[in-house]
C-alpha cells in the first residue's frame, strides 16, 4: 500500500538538449509574435499559439530568468495581436456591414428610382389620354352645339314674332308693326288678323261664338332681332270700340315649324285722341310638355312667351 501512494516519478524533461530546445520554442514565440504584430493574422490564432507557449513553459522546469523573460514576452506579445486582431476583424466586418448597407441602399435607390420613373411615365400617359379624351369631349360638344345651332336655325323654335299697333301718329289711325323677339330668321311668316267684334276671347279658349272678321298677312321671312311695318295695304286702322269701351284682336302668327297666338287689348289713351293697348304672346302645348309657369286656361296647356302691361303711344316698343 505504501508503493501505491507514493508519488510516481515522472519523466526527466531536464539536461542541456532540453533547455536549449525550449529556449530555441521561446525564441520562435517571440518572432513570430513581433512578425504579426506587422501583419496581423486572424483572430483566434494567436490565442492558439499563446496556449501552446504557455504549456511548453509549464514544462520547461529549468530555466533561468532571461529564459522566463522570453517566454513572458512571448506571451505578452500574442495577447496584443489578438487584441489587434480582434479589433482588426471588428472593423473589417463594420466596414463590410458598412458597405453592405450601402449596396443594398443604392439598389434600393435604384430600384425606387425605376418605379418613379415608371410612374412618372404611367401619369404622363394618363395625362396625354386624359387630354386626348378632353379634346374629344370638346370636340363632341361643339358638334353638338352647331348641331343644335343649326337646328335652331332651320326651325327658328327659340324665336317668336310679336303684333302690335303704332298710335304715335297724329290722328286715332294706327299702324300695325311686328317685331322678331329671337335671334334666328322666321321663314315663310304668314299673319291672320281676326278683330273680335263681340264677345272676348281668351288665351287657350276656341273662337265659337265669337264673331268678328279676319286678314290673312304675309309678311315672308324676317331676321332674327328686326322688325317692320305690314304691307301698306293692311297697315292702316282705325279702332272700333265696342261697348265696354275696348277694341280686341287675335293674331295667330305661322311660320316655318310651329303657330303663335296673341291677343292684343286697345282702349282710349290718357292722351286726347289715342289709343293705349297690351298684348299677351302664347303657345298652346301638350300636357306632357308642359313646365311649372306653364298655366292651363279652360281645356288647354298653355306657355306664355311674352306679355306686356298698357302700353301708352310714349312708350312704344321697337318702333322701326
Amino acid at each position: 500500500m505504501e508503493g501505491y501512494f507514493q508519488e510516481q516519478q515522472r519523466p526527466s524533461l531536464q539536461g542541456k538538449k532540453w533547455n536549449a530546445l525550449f529556449t530555441f520554442i521561446s525564441l520562435c514565440v517571440l518572432c513570430l509574435a513581433i512578425c504579426w504584430l506587422v501583419k496581423l493574422p486572424h483572430s483566434g490564432v494567436a490565442v492558439a499559439v499563446m496556449g501552446l507557449a504557455a504549456a511548453a513553459m509549464s514544462l520547461h522546469t529549468e530555466q533561468a530568468h532571461w529564459q522566463k523573460a522570453l517566454w513572458l514576452a512571448g506571451i505578452g506579445f500574442l495577447l496584443t495581436v489578438e487584441l489587434r486582431a480582434i479589433r482588426h476583424d471588428s472593423n473589417e466586418s463594420h466596414a463590410q456591414y458598412l458597405a453592405d448597407r450601402k449596396n443594398q441602399d443604392d439598389d434600393f435607390e435604384n430600384i425606387l428610382k425605376r418605379q418613379n420613373q415608371q410612374i412618372s411615365a404611367t401619369a404622363e400617359g394618363f395625362a396625354d389620354t386624359e387630354q386626348r379624351i378632353a379634346a374629344l369631349l370638346e370636340k363632341a360638344e361643339r358638334i353638338t352645339s352647331l348641331s343644335q345651332e343649326n337646328l335652331l336655325t332651320v326651325t327658328a323654335q327659340d324665336s317668336f314674332l310679336c303684333i302690335y299697333p303704332d298710335f304715335t301718329g297724329p290722328g286715332p289711325e294706327g299702324e300695325w308693326k311686328f317685331h322678331n323677339y329671337g335671334k334666328h330668321t322666321l321663314q315663310d311668316v304668314r299673319v291672320t288678323l281676326y278683330r273680335v267684334a263681340t264677345g272676348h276671347y281668351e288665351p287657350g279658349y276656341s273662337f265659337a261664338g265669337i264673331v268678328g272678321e279676319s286678314n290673312v298677312i304675309d309678311l315672308g321671312n324676317i331676321a332674327g332681332q328686326t322688325g317692320g311695318r305690314f304691307p301698306l295695304e293692311r297697315r292702316i286702322f282705325t279702332p272700333m270700340l265696342r261697348p265696354d269701351g275696348t277694341d280686341q284682336y287675335h293674331v295667330m302668327i305661322r311660320s316655318q315649324s310651329f303657330i303663335v297666338n296673341e291677343e292684343i287689348t286697345i282702349r282710349p289713351s290718357k292722351t286726347i285722341g289715342s289709343f293705349a293697348f297690351h298684348f299677351t304672346t302664347w303657345r298652346a302645348i301638350e300636357a306632357k310638355n308642359r313646365k311649372r309657369s306653364d298655366k292651363l286656361v279652360g281645356p288647354n296647356w298653355i306657355h306664355i312667351i311674352k306679355q306686356t302691361n298698357w302700353i301708352e303711344p310714349s312708350n312704344q316698343p321697337h318702333t322701326p
